[in-house]
């Protein structure tokens, strides 16, 4: 997930320094653990796979730390979620 984070993270950063740019963020993995009890998440089991997207442009940002971190904003119309 570190890996994940400072590749998108440098992949922004560059990106951000020629032109503003929407960039679609996919995190693949495995359901290791469920004890959500509510319909439908209660319906995923250990073991599926899973695979979360979205898109954040590099000009919608909030500032951390100066030189340490920036928070990208998540197009909520863009999340989705599958099992």
């Amino acid at each position: 997930m570190r890996k994940f984070i400072i590749v998108l993270a440098a992949t922004l950063l560059v990106a951000a320094s020629a032109q503003a740019v929407v960039v679609t963020v996919e995190a693949t993995g495995v359901v290791i653990w469920n004890g959500i009890n509510e319909v439908p998440l209660s319906e995923v089991n250990g073991g599926e796979d899973m695979v979360m997207a979205f898109t954040v442009d590099s000009d919608v940002f909030d500032e951390g730390t100066p030189g340490d971190t920036r928070g990208y904003v998540i197009d909520e119309a863009s999340f989705s979620l599958s099992f």
